[in-house]
């Protein structure tokens, strides 16, 4: 993170490696990011990490749907929002699709 001339705050590697980032009005983080994971497919998890902006604490991870056999490039969340009922909306590049993840309560 960094100030508005620039200057480094903090580095939050709990997110992970991000593609993409939101901040709800309420300072819900939802970062669509890979980690690395030797185990997994291609060597990497991705999918959604959602969390505090205020504290970096983690309340919720969404794993990446798509098989990752079936992507060249690009990852799960390249572009991300979401909307004041809870509902994450993620333009997957790889897979070339939008999807709707709505909260259940």
């Amino acid at each position: 993170m960094f100030d508005q001339e620039g200057g480094f705050i903090a580095a939050w590697p709990q997110f992970g490696q991000p593609s993409s980032v939101f901040v709800s009005r309420d300072d819900t983080i939802y970062v669509g990011a890979s980690f690395r994971q030797p185990g997994a497919k291609k060597g990497e998890l991705r999918g959604i990490v959602i969390g505090n902006a205020r504290d970096g604490s983690l309340t919720g991870f969404i794993p990446d749907p798509t098989d990752l056999d079936t992507v060249e490039n690009g990852t799960s969340a390249s572009g991300i929002a979401a909307d004041r009922d809870g509902s994450i909306f993620a333009a997957d590049v790889g897979a070339h699709n939008l999807r709707k993840y709505v909260k259940v309560k």
